[in-house]
């Protein structure tokens, strides 16, 4: 975080102006009095600790914002939206925090749920996301994107459940390899090994 001339406040990288309250209080000085020093230097010194003031301002919403805060004010976010760091890069945990946001305001729609999911997977994973009623208050969320990690699954799986409507049942299907690996004859872990092997006896 770097505050750069008398009241431009930037974070990573974004960058807030503030309203500048000395060049407008001095651009509101009647035509007598804007030639005056002391009228004008008075004026300076009474609007220069605003300055400070709205410097605070901008950096409290800056740190505040899921899309820009990092460090220790995407983690203090996190605790605010109820979620704890569980990563150490920044980006990650800020897909979740969004994620959780997104839980926070969820309604248990098909449309909050797929969302949910792409905010936790991220542009990282690159596929397909298919969500359908399986009736009997069943819902079925099928990720066929790249190999999704464990610790992303877990987490995807504890934001979803908790977004969803009370007494529905989601069930959650993903892959930790890639399906272009898991659903081949001739190499890697395809229908007769590794993988699926348990699964096909």
């Amino acid at each position: 975080m770097s505050i750069t001339g008398s009241f431009n406040v930037s974070i990573g990288n974004a960058s807030f102006q503030p309203v500048d309250p000395v060049a407008i209080g001095t651009s509101r000085l009647p035509v007598q009095f804007k030639n005056l020093p002391i009228i004008n230097g008075v004026l300076q010194c009474v609007l220069t600790s605003v300055v400070a003031l709205e410097q605070s301002i901008a950096r409290t919403y800056a740190q505040r914002s899921a899309n820009i805060a990092t460090g220790q004010s995407l983690t203090i976010l996190g605790k605010l939206v109820g979620r704890a760091r569980t990563t150490t890069i920044d980006d990650d945990f800020r897909r979740y925090v969004r994620a959780q946001i997104a839980v926070n305001n969820s309604q248990g729609t098909f449309e909050n749920i797929l969302s949910i999911a792409l905010l936790v997977l991220g542009t990282t994973y690159t596929g397909t996301y298919t969500l359908h009623n399986e009736g009997t208050a069943t819902a079925r969320l099928t990720v066929l994107a790249s190999a999704v990690t464990d610790t992303a699954a877990s987490i995807l799986n504890t934001l979803e459940q908790a977004a969803v409507a009370v007494g529905v049942r989601l069930v959650i299907e993903y892959s930790p390899l890639s399906p272009a690996t898991v659903f081949t004859l001739d190499a890697g872990p395809g229908l007769d090994n590794g993988f699926l092997a348990t699964a096909l006896g």
